[in-house]
């Protein structure tokens, strides 16, 4: 009798010590896939087919979770919200590749692995993450620290006027360590305009949680400011205009649906900074600084005064980065406001020559290749001395248009920005504030990510595919479970 009943009732489950080692890899696997994986790339020099030491993390992580699904700890892959628009995408991606190679003989390239990788990546981030709460915490920290990782490489270069860390912009950093002086920062990307795109969205990942109230501790919130204020600096270190314009317009866009007070902060605090900086001159820098502390001072000592918090942090943020280049770096206060990279000439000169080519072959593109070398072939020594890793159309969208036809370009552009416009809507319908702020934060920061992309081709790049669709994973691993 005793013997029939202790076989007969089921001892509670207990995690075994392979779900344990399970779960550590999970861990582990996503927190690298976030903290390196959204910048990385230039390891493996100009065309970015191989992440830096991503694919054996991702592999892991695949093998992981194909053992967790099998114990019932891992949502099926229906459950991801863009698997079918990444499947279609990459379908008509490749009918246009297979169309230019028996139309036009063009090569089939890589470019299909290095915009599906990333997509896949996203998958991966997604199962693991998701109804995973422990995970999701980790996850969001990682996604922090891999804003925070260029941001202060990029501040680091700027103080020892460093351009970046490797010779040569076509090997990256399989040419060695190398420091190469210049007047802009690149960060840690292979190129300076996609880490100011990176850093540009990833203030708003530091900025709105505070902005709704999230954490609770006062002490988090400003230090969360205090971060998003340091990313700020690091964007305008790298001198790219277009980043910083999709910033400011995603700021007063969200910020004022949210509230007309909201709103007008947003507009006190830009027009501050821009009278901080326009007059150019060091002096006025100084006393834009002055005054901004001043503000401050009187803040803490009466709390009334706290109405004018936009107005000292416009001000402070503008005179403390010129101040800080004249008076401590001993850098021409004038460089902020002149041209550093690409002139405007130049860049109508691309628009109107990939024009040509969109015209050429417009159901089925042709190929990044052409387009490169159409571009090399160009008069104008700025365009034709391009490195390998700048040669696309800087903009996005016309070049997707011209390297893979209008179809494919229509596909692209509706997945990438039908999923941030899903996940605005997602994150407003959530219930709980803290998914609800953490949704927002991530679906603002890939707001100013697309609309940078209208001034430069970011998805051509591995690692700024990786980025858009790290980042759209996790916003789905945190909605709420239906």
């Amino acid at each position: 009798m005793t013997t029939e009943s202790s076989h007969g009732a089921e001892a509670p489950a207990c995690p075994s010590r392979l779900d344990a080692v399970l779960g550590w890899l999970r861990l582990a696997c996503t927190a690298w896939l976030l903290a390196v994986g959204l910048w990385s790339g230039p390891a493996w020099g100009a065309t970015l087919v191989w992440p830096n030491a991503l694919l054996p993390v991702e592999a892991l992580l695949a093998i992981t979770l194909l053992i967790l699904g099998r114990r019932g700890q891992v949502r099926p892959l229906r459950a991801y919200p863009f698997l079918w628009p990444c499947l279609a995408a990459l379908a008509v991606g490749a009918a246009a590749a297979a169309a230019r190679f028996a139309l036009r003989g063009t090569p089939v390239d890589l470019r299909l692995w290095q915009f599906g990788e990333p997509m896949a990546r996203g998958l991966l981030l997604y199962l693991a993450i998701a109804g995973q709460p422990r995970v999701a915490r980790v996850a969001w920290v990682s996604a922090l620290v891999g804003i925070a990782l260029p941001a202060a490489a990029t501040i680091v270069q700027h103080a020892t006027g460093v351009t970046r860390w490797y010779p040569n912009l076509d090997t990256g950093w399989a040419g060695g360590w190398h420091p190469v002086l210049g007047e802009r920062a690149q960060g840690l990307t292979s190129y300076i305009n996609l880490t100011a795109a990176m850093l540009a969205a990833g203030i708003a990942l530091w900025t709105v949680p505070p902005v709704l109230r999230l954490p609770e501790a006062r002490w988090a919130r400003l230090a969360l400011f205090c971060a998003g204020a340091a990313t700020m600096a690091a964007t305008w270190y790298t001198n790219s205009r277009g980043p910083m314009v999709a910033a400011a317009i995603t700021a007063c866009v969200f910020f004022g649906s949210r509230s007309p007070r909201w709103g007008a902060r947003v507009l006190v605090l830009l027009g501050c900074f821009l009278l901080g900086v326009w007059p150019g001159n060091p002096w006025w820098a100084l006393l834009v600084l002055l005054a901004g502390g001043a503000l401050l001072a009187v803040m803490l000592t009466r709390r009334p005064a706290r109405v004018l918090f936009p107005v000292a942090v416009g001000l402070v943020l503008a005179g403390g980065l010129l101040a800080l280049d004249h008076y401590v770096l001993h850098i021409d206060y004038r460089l902020r406001l002149s041209e550093q990279g690409l002139n405007d000439v130049a860049r109508m000169e691309i628009y109107h020559a990939v024009g040509a080519l969109v015209r050429e072959a417009p159901l089925w593109g042709v190929g990044d290749a052409a387009v490169a070398a159409r571009l090399h072939a160009s008069p104008n020594h700025m365009l034709n001395e391009l490195p390998r890793t700048q040669r696309n159309a800087h903009d996005q969208y016309l070049h997707w248009a011209a390297a893979e036809g209008l179809p494919a370009a229509l596909v692209y552009t509706l997945l990438v920005v039908g999923g941030v416009v899903w996940l605005w809507r997602a994150a407003a319908g959530w219930p709980a504030p803290a998914p609800q702020a953490l949704g927002f934060s991530l679906a603002a920061a890939l707001t100013i990510f697309l609309l940078a992309n209208f001034v430069d081709a970011h998805f051509w790049r591995i690692e700024g595919a990786g980025f858009f669709f790290s980042l759209l994973a996790l916003g789905a691993a945190l909605a709420p479970e239906s």
